[in-house]
Order: structure tokens, then sequence, then C-alpha cells
């Protein structure tokens, strides 16, 4: 072997070893630091059963680049790259820790921006891994609540139906109401009426006496 393939190999190996230790500088802060650093915990068997994939370093990309996308959504963030999300402690039940970096100021994104950008983006994290807030914790980012999902049934439909029905029912109540009216008598009516009655008794006994007589005296 010629001394120019010794110089060549303990080039390469000296810049992996460089490597290497840059990595493990960099992992080593989502340890160190635990102020801005969030837990990660994911029930893949819950939540897919036999359909539940393998967390890999694939998945782990997938991770980082939806928290990078959701950084890049927050304000003065927009230049947040994958390479900035750094995960530590992985296991193989699937936990981790996580830290986004800024590599301008050799410091880590304080948890409150972290925090707001994965509320913020919670659902497309979720879709992303076919997983919910049960089974994707963010253990020191609170669940949000499911958007509000729109009914099939545009909303004025359903009140104007309800108001429509409630117009209808008191309608026929009133027509009943007047139809019960219409056929009983009211006291006056009642009056008058055996007031006719009588007065109608009185002129046929009236008028039948001369004919009683008549025959009496027949």
């Amino acid at each position: 072997m010629s001394p120019s393939d010794d110089f060549f190999r303990a080039t390469t190996v000296r810049q992996n070893n460089n490597n290497i230790t840059r990595e493990h500088t960099r992992r080593s802060k989502a340890t160190e630091d635990a102020e801005n650093a969030f837990k990660v915990r994911l029930s893949l068997r819950t939540a897919l059963g036999d359909k539940a994939y393998t967390w890999d370093t694939n998945e782990e990309y997938l991770f980082k680049a939806m928290v990078a996308f959701s950084m890049r959504r927050v304000p003065n963030r927009e230049a947040t790259e994958i390479s900035h999300v750094l995960l530590c402690n992985v296991t193989q039940r699937v936990s981790f820790w996580f830290v986004v970096t800024d590599p301008s100021r050799n410091h880590t994104l304080p948890a409150v921006e972290v925090q707001s950008a994965i509320r913020m983006n919670r659902n497309r994290i979720n879709n992303a891994f076919f997983l919910n807030d049960q089974t994707l914790e963010f253990l020191r980012i609170p669940a949000t609540l499911a958007p509000p999902t729109d009914p099939s049934v545009p909303i004025w439909i359903i009140i104007f139906g309800v108001i429509f029905c409630i117009v209808i029912v008191a309608t026929m109540l009133l027509i009943l109401s007047g139809i019960r009216q219409h056929r009983s008598p009211t006291p006056k009516d009642q009056a008058r009426l055996e007031m006719v009655s009588g007065e109608y008794g009185l002129d046929h006994g009236l008028k039948s006496q001369p004919e009683d007589s008549f025959q009496h005296f027949l």
C-alpha cells in the first residue's frame, strides 16, 4: 500500500470521526436543553393494530420535516430546515425527545415558539402518521380540539325548517280551536235557542185550543 493510500485512509477516518462527534454533539442538545425539549410518545399498535408500521429513520425524517414545516409558519422562523430539528433517546416503544435549533445563534428555539407551532399544525402532523392526539402525544403540549366539521346541510336551512314546522303546528292548532268553538254554542246562543223554543210552544198551544174545543162540542 502506497503512502498516498495511507494518507487518504487516515484523512477519511478523521472526517468520519469528526462527523460522528458532530452528530453526537447535536443530538446531545436535546438532553442538555431540557427546558426547550419535548418528549413524544407514539402508540402505533394501539392506533393501527395489525396494520401498524415500523418506526425507522424514514419515519424520523418525516417527523422532522413536519416539525420544520410547522416552525416555518411561525413569524421570523421561515428559515427553519429539517436539519434544525434534533431527535434523541429514541426507544423501541417509540418515544423520543426533540428540540429545534437555531444554528445562526447556536442555541435551541424557545419552548413557547415550538409549542405554538405544534398546536397550530397538530392535525397536519397527526394525519401524516395516521394517528390522533391520544396516539401521538406531545407530553408538554396540550392536545388541541378537533376542528369543527361542516354539517352536510347548511345551518340556516335547519333553522328555517324548525321555524316553518312551528308555524305550521301553530296554524293547525288555531284552525282546530276555531272549528271546536264554532260547533259548540255559546251560553248566549243557548239562551236564545231556549227562548225561541218557548215562544214556538206557546203559540202552538194557543192555535190548537179552538180546534180542541170544537172537537169537544162535537
